[in-house]
C-alpha cells in the first residue's frame, strides 16, 4: 500500500514501482507501518518527515512539575500568612505544586502548631486543594497543595 506526498492513496504497488514513482518526484519512499497486514509505505521528503516527527515528539514531551516549599512558624501573624499564601497562589496558578510546612520552634506550646495549621488551611482552601493529608515530618507539620 503506497501513499503519496499529498496523502492520496496510490493503492497496492510493488516495491520497484513505488521506488520508481518516488525517484520521479525526487522524494523518498518510507516504510511507515511494516507490521501491518498490508505494509504501508509513504512517498515523502525524508528530512522534512524526520523534522516533523521530532517536532511532534518535543511537543508531547511532558514538562517536569516544579515544587516549592513555604515555611510558617507557629507564632506567625495573620498578615504574614496572607502575604505568603498570595505567593503560594501565584505559584500554583503557574502549574507548580506547593508544600506548606509549619516548623516546630523552641518553647512552642503544644497544640499551637495544629492551630496555626488550621488558620492557614482556612485561607488556602479558596484557591488550592490538598494532594496529601497533613503529615508530621520529624518535628514539622507538612501538606502538599495544587491548584483547584
Amino acid at each position: 500500500m503506497v501513499i503519496d506526498e499529498n496523502g492520496e492513496n496510490l493503492g497496492k504497488l510493488n516495491r520497484f514501482r513505488a521506488l520508481e514513482i518516488a525517484r520521479e518526484r525526487e522524494l523518498d519512499l518510507v516504510l511507515v507501518s511494516p507490521n501491518a497486514k498490508e505494509p504501508v509505505a509513504k512517498i515523502v521528503d525524508w528530512s522534512k518527515f524526520k523534522y516533523e516527527k521530532s517536532k511532534k515528539a518535543r511537543k508531547n514531551k511532558a514538562k517536569p512539575v516544579e515544587n516549592k516549599e513555604w515555611w510558617f512558624s507557629p507564632k506567625i501573624g495573620d498578615n504574614e500568612i496572607d502575604i505568603k499564601l498570595n505567593n503560594v497562589k501565584r505559584f500554583l496558578e503557574k502549574g507548580g505544586n506547593a508544600k506548606i510546612t509549619i516548623k516546630f520552634e523552641r518553647r512552642t506550646i503544644p497544640g499551637s502548631m495544629e492551630s496555626t495549621f488550621e488558620r492557614v488551611k482556612l485561607k488556602y482552601l479558596d484557591f488550592a486543594k490538598e494532594t496529601s493529608t497533613m503529615a508530621r515530618e520529624g518535628r514539622n507539620l507538612s501538606i502538599m497543595l495544587r491548584h483547584k
